[in-house]
């Protein structure tokens, strides 16, 4: 790290001149990039990233001097992802693909580097995204069309050309959140063509970044989105609610990182939980901790049933009768027998035969 650098950041810092620090920060991180120092790089961008609750002074993300903001630290990694066998398998494969870039680039190959992912909210496209970064040694930039949108006729398709290069010349993964607005946009019958315009640039600027630059592109709509669009994405990969498999891992990764004390079932959770999606199970069993650390009672304890505790954490401490048994119709649907039903509620087998209306064969 050059010295002058060094100097220079400090009388930023002095002077109090964000615009000044920002420039100098950047500066070094790409001296560290340049020469191989990978880890300081990412280390000097985390350092920078102020702690939740500071107070600091936000850039105008459309006509301030860059984009430092967008840039961020990866947060997950690939051990706090539950994915599917498939799209493991699928992901890990575009990750040997871009280690052994040089390799392929001998035989006139490509990398696969440009990576849409598709699926209902909360089923961890985000995460994945930081966890290729964090595999690949680099920095995430979050392009979010909410903060490039301009009031201002055809600025927004500048805006993003502007984050494009500028993104380019850094060791960063280009995470495009929510591509399908662009598309919603195009819905519009008064945008006097500035969603075409948009659409176009987007198509421009992928097009124009090198097979060195990873583009994570996601979406929860993916029909909305321009076949032109699509088509710059080298790998479509699905990412799909979690099967009984993924939520009882979910729910293991949450008692481990959290030592939740008590017993706690995760296959009856993991039953309980059909057809949420990640964010959901894990905001759940967030609110059924707390709970349980707030009373003093350990989660899944006599005091503290876990049914109960989930059915509070569901629907609220006013759950009804009426919430209980459509959640147990969904399990005895499932092929769940009324014994487990009896064993996770403690509700007699025949009081659980007459509130499902008859559901008593296959005991």
């Amino acid at each position: 790290m050059k010295s002058a650098m060094v100097l220079d950041l400090v009388r930023a810092h002095a002077n109090r001149s964000d615009t000044d620090f920002k420039k100098t920060l950047d500066e070094m991180i790409d001296h560290e990039i340049a020469n191989g120092n990978l880890s300081l790089s990412v280390s000097l961008r985390k350092a920078s990233i102020p702690k939740p609750g500071v107070q600091i002074h936000k850039m105008d993300p459309v006509f301030g001097e860059g984009f430092s903001e967008f840039i961020s630290a990866p947060k997950y990694t690939f051990d706090d992802v539950v994915m599917s066998a498939e799209t493991s398998e699928h992901i890990d494969t575009v990750l040997d693909e871009f280690s052994n870039r040089s390799k392929l680039l001998e035989h006139g190959l490509t990398p696969t580097s440009k990576i849409l992912l598709y699926g209902p909210p909360g089923c961890g496209k985000t995460m994945v995204a930081h966890a290729i970064a964090e595999r690949l040694g680099m920095l995430v930039c979050t392009l979010r069309f909410d903060t490039l949108i301009s009031q201002f006729m055809g600025q927004t398709a500048n805006n993003i050309g502007r984050l494009f290069d500028w993104a380019r010349s850094r060791n960063v993964l280009l995470f495009i959140d929510e591509i399908d607005a662009i598309a919603r946009l195009r819905d519009f019958d008064n945008d006097n063509g500035e969603s075409k315009r948009i659409v176009v640039s987007l198509i421009q600027n992928i097009d124009n970044l090198g097979d060195d630059i990873v583009v994570v592109a996601a979406t929860n709509m993916f029909g909305q989105i321009d076949s032109a669009v699509v088509r710059r994405f080298q790998d479509v990969i699905e990412m799909g609610l979690p099967d009984l498999g993924q939520r009882t891992k979910i729910i293991d990764k949450f008692i481990q990182k959290h030592s939740v004390v008590g017993h706690v079932d995760a296959n009856s959770l993991a039953l309980l939980s059909e057809g949420l999606n990640g964010s959901d199970l894990t905001n759940i069993l967030t609110r059924m901790l707390k709970d349980a650390v707030m009373s003093g009672i350990e989660l899944g304890s006599e005091g503290n049933p876990m049914f109960e505790s989930y059915m509070k954490a569901k629907y609220g401490r006013e759950y009804t009768k009426d919430d209980v048994y459509g959640e147990l119709k969904i399990l005895r649907n499932k092929g769940v027998k009324l014994k487990e039903l009896h064993e996770m509620t403690s509700i007699p087998t025949s009081t659980l035969c007459v509130n499902l209306k008859g559901r008593c064969y296959g005991k």
